[in-house]
Order: structure tokens, then sequence, then C-alpha cells
């Protein structure tokens, strides 16, 4: 299966070509987005794998939370590829893309997600693995103030730009924590795959962002 997945929800896009669960990936940290430079980055990984995309089997896109431009162009370049070459979506969690590769790095099954979300806000989502070795939501994805984060007596990975001093009482809990930490477009490959194996792939004009609040920062 050939996975074509990106992710333009913060400072940098992220984009990665998985052939036959072989992954390359390339980014790029721009002070803004343009569909033209992600679309540079796809046909480059494209053109170095000798592939066109009538070979891509399934798109995955961040669908967001995460900078409202970013996940407008994300999903409209999701939306014009595969209506373009009659091609699948899967549209992923940015929260989970960050959980699923805290995961893969520590090993560590429960994974709190903090994303910088502008006016003293934090996208926040909480996940823990399932049998199928998938990062599940616990609760529903929220933008909140930090001060009324909460998180169960496990113990935690944090990771996310939002896991600042305004997050310090939450320590703790924690084993390790990454605030540095971007969503990676090849984990989005990978849970672009596992979402197309169950079926719920999705047709072109069905790939959506989720911004979690309607005002624009």
């Amino acid at each position: 299966m050939n996975i074509l997945a990106f992710d333009t929800s913060t400072h940098t896009s992220s984009v990665a070509l998985s052939i036959q669960a072989k992954i390359k990936t390339v980014s790029l940290t721009t002070k803004g987005h343009s569909s033209d430079s992600i679309l540079e980055l796809i046909h480059s990984l494209l053109s170095e794998a000798q592939l066109s995309l009538s070979h891509i089997d399934v798109i995955g896109f961040g669908r967001g939370p995460g900078s409202f431009t970013g996940l407008r162009i994300a999903a409209a370049l999701a939306q014009g590829l595969a209506c373009a070459y009659d091609i699948p979506v899967v549209p992923v969690s940015t929260l989970q893309t960050l959980a699923q590769t805290a995961y893969t790095n520590f090993q560590q099954e429960h994974v709190a997600v903090a994303m910088d979300a502008r006016m003293n806000q934090i996208y926040w989502g909480i996940f823990k693995l399932n049998p199928q070795g998938i990062m599940e939501a616990l609760t529903p994805e929220a933008v909140i103030y930090p001060q009324l984060a909460q998180l169960e007596n496990h113990v935690w990975i944090g990771v996310g730009t939002g896991w600042t001093e305004k997050l310090a009482f939450l320590q703790p809990f924690l084993s390790y924590c990454d605030p540095q930490a971007l969503p990676e477009a090849s984990t989005l490959a990978y849970l672009t795959q596992w979402y197309h194996a169950q079926k719920l792939s999705l047709p072109a004009e069905k790939a959506l962002p989720i911004y979690l609040r309607d005002k624009v920062c």
C-alpha cells in the first residue's frame, strides 16, 4: 500500500510517503504555510520514489487542532488531490499523532498532549494505548485554560508545545516531558494505514478540519 500523509498544523510542515511500509519524510519550517510549498514537498518525495499521485492508495492529513491557516491548507489540499485522483482520505487528530509518536519513542501507555492554542489556552488530550497498539483518547479533545487540565493517577509522558510552566502542577504525574514535540507525518502515515484498514477512510468531500474553537487566533 502507498500512503501519502501530511501535517501543517504547526509552524513545521511535515510530509511522509509510505511505500509498502517503508517511509520517507521531509519537513519544512516556515513562518507561514502555502499549498504550493507543501505540493513541492509532496512532488519531491514522489519523484524520488519514481511514483506519481495516481499510485497513491490513501491520503492522510492532520485534521487539527492547530493553526487555523495550516488546517485549512491541509484539508483543501487533501480534498483537491483526493478528488482529482479518486483517492480516499483519512483525517487524523493532531493530538493523537503526537501521542502515538510518544508511545513509539518511549513505550509509555499513557500520554498527555498539550499544544499551545494561544489566548492563554491549550489544546488538551489524554491518551491510552489500546489492545491494537493505537493511542486512543480517554476524554474528548478540548481547548482549555491550563489550570483546568487534569490527569488520572498513572505515570504519564507529556508532549507538545503547551507544556509550559503553566502546567507545572502536573509535573508529579510525568516520567518525562517533551515540550518541543511536533506532529510527525511518519506517524500520521502509520495511523492513516490503520484507520484505512478499519474501513474508516472517507471520500474527498469529507476531508474537513477540526478547529475545537471557532475564534481565529
